[in-house]
């Protein structure tokens, strides 16, 4: 499940004690989750998150390019990724 600025802000809210945060996603997650989701769109959100990590002096570290999962090409019905 991709993890938007809105669910990182409610993540925030909900352990505002958080001072450390470690998370691994991919294009992919997005793209297939929301219909008509663009890199552009997904870049624009990762840079929103890391806004507003840097903005409550969060540690982070995310990895936004993880590799696709099995899961992910199953339920996408792909066998190969192809980024192009």
């Amino acid at each position: 499940m991709p993890l938007s600025r809105v669910g990182c802000a409610s993540l925030l809210r909900i352990f505002p004690n958080l001072q450390n945060i470690e998370y691994d996603t991919n294009y992919y997650t997005f793209a297939h989750r929301f219909a008509g989701m663009t890199r552009a769109m997904v870049d624009a959100e990762r840079r929103a998150i890391e806004a507003l990590f840097n903005q409550r002096q969060l540690a982070f570290q995310v990895n936004w390019n993880q590799a696709m999962t099995t899961e992910q090409r199953l339920m996408t019905g792909t066998t190969e990724v192809s980024e192009g």
